[in-house]
């Protein structure tokens, strides 16, 4: 039990419930004597008080007087003295006079009160010396003052059994307290322990339950973000291993493209050849940075990733990307243009991040389009952006699908769909595999501080708008 937090939760309890017993006794015991001691010295100053009154007129001196006084202080406990005006006491006890005898009489004798605490015999009493001013100035001196005593001592066999009764019964509620109280902070611990062990082997949708707004509340909200953060990332995975397939296939597509060219003497001129080995070139170094960074693919949603911002011409880019999606184009039938202007289009960008967007977008819409339809590369210049535009004549985007474009694999899915729910291709289906590298290019362009949109109608095209800013400061 005591190796388990809720032993050890209970046993810590139990052990300060029974340490603050023990201080609040030992408080407790020590106040109590010191209001006992208070109390003793204040009824006998009253007492005192009293006397002194009556002894003014010296008749107090009277044995008969004397006596009456001494028996009536007996009841109450207290023991009497008289101290003449030559500093002698008298007293009608032995007791009295021991504890009378301690006392200092100089204050009493110079007509000053006086009070404090003697000890005789290990027993402690409280004393009150008062002086005694007489009536009779023809009698003066004949009794200087009195003196009563108490045991100041507290009964301590009662409170102390009653303490212990207390303190018992005390005890018995501390450790069913602590014992629940320890088994209630215990069990959302071992809750998220348990869902632990299973998040460990595999079973990501374990969550707990979380009730208040304590830390013990706080611990199970941050295990089940945990576990959410966990379930996304696995999903992440899974798509980011079709992000890299994606993406590793447009340069492969064109190396392939060219190399059979050349192989089948295609490129019979120097020229030809020239070009089909820079594009190669190009798309290998291209495919380098892309298994490079394919751990910076993985944080696409997060913005994490490394961008290389620097001053670049993307009227270059899309010269680029027109040059390697050429072969793409012409087998799939589809023509492939370009508009750019003359002066160029710089910006403060990363050009190989436009390279990716614009390669998505133009393997995308080579896709769609049927052969004998077009694909059209456009790059404008306005006041602070650069505009780049891909538009194709495919069968468009249905207006119900606009809106998701962008999500991750929902084109795809709604294309499989549509390709097992009918048979003959119609205005407005989508092409399987479209949906991937849209969700890319979002990101990229949000990366890269710019904005993509998209604009279509069934079964008239569409055209992809990106807006990058010329520059990042």
């Amino acid at each position: 039990m005591a190796r388990s937090l809720r032993g050890r939760l209970a046993l810590a309890l139990g052990l300060t419930a029974a340490l603050s017993l023990a201080a609040s006794a030992l408080i407790t015991f020590g106040l109590v004597r010191r209001y006992t001691a208070d109390q003793a010295v204040a009824e006998l100053r009253r007492s005192a008080n009293v006397i002194a009154v009556e002894a003014r007129d010296l008749d107090v001196l009277e044995a008969t007087r004397f006596r009456a006084i001494r028996r009536l202080l007996e009841v109450s406990g207290s023991l009497f003295g008289v101290v003449g005006g030559n500093g002698n006491i008298r007293t009608d006890t032995a007791e009295a006079e021991s504890v009378v005898g301690e006392v200092d009489t100089e204050g009493l004798l110079a007509g000053r009160s006086t009070q404090g605490f003697v000890e005789v015999s290990g027993t402690r009493y409280a004393y009150v010396a008062v002086p005694v001013r007489a009536r009779f100035a023809d009698r003066p001196g004949l009794v200087a003052g009195i003196i009563l005593a108490k045991r100041a001592g507290v009964g301590w066999a009662p409170i102390v059994s009653r303490a212990l009764l207390a303190a018992g019964l005390a005890a018995l509620l501390a450790a069913l307290a602590s014992t629940l109280l320890a088994r209630r902070l215990a069990r959302p611990v071992q809750q998220v322990a348990a869902a632990t062990t299973l998040v460990a082997a595999g079973d990501l949708t374990q969550r707990v339950p979380v009730e208040g707004h304590d830390e013990l509340a706080e611990l199970g909200r941050s295990f089940n973000a945990m576990s959410s953060a966990l379930a996304e990332a696995r999903r992440r995975e899974g798509e980011f291993l079709a992000s890299v397939s994606h993406e590793l296939r447009t340069p492969l597509t064109a190396i392939r493209g060219y190399v059979e060219a050349l192989e089948e003497g295609a490129l019979r001129d120097a020229k030809g050849r020239k070009h089909a080995l820079a594009v190669i070139k190009t798309e290998t170094a291209r495919l380098e940075r892309l298994v490079r960074d394919v751990m910076d693919l993985a944080r696409l949603d997060a913005q994490e990733f490394r961008l290389e911002l620097r001053e670049a011409d993307l009227a270059e880019v899309l010269k680029s990307a027109l040059g390697a999606h050429g072969t793409e184009a012409e087998s799939a039938g589809v023509s492939l243009t370009l508009v750019a202007p003359p002066d160029g289009l710089p910006c403060s960008t990363d050009p190989d991040r436009v390279r990716q967007i614009l390669s998505n977008l133009i393997e995308n819409a080579i896709r769609v389009t049927s052969a004998g339809g077009s694909v059209l590369l456009a790059g404008s210049a306005a006041v602070s952006s650069i505009v780049i535009e891909v538009t194709d004549t495919g069968p468009g985007i249905p207006a119900e699908h606009l809106p998701h474009v962008f999500e991750r694999t929902y084109l795809r899915n709604v294309a499989t769909r549509d390709e097992h729910g009918s048979s003959e291709p119609e205005p407005g289906r989508l092409a399987a595999g479209s949906g991937l590298g849209l969700a890319i290019v979002r990101e990229l362009a949000r990366a890269l501080g710019g904005r993509v949109e998209v604009t279509s109608s069934a079964g008239e095209g569409t055209t992809f708008r990106v807006s990058l800013p010329r520059s990042r400061g």
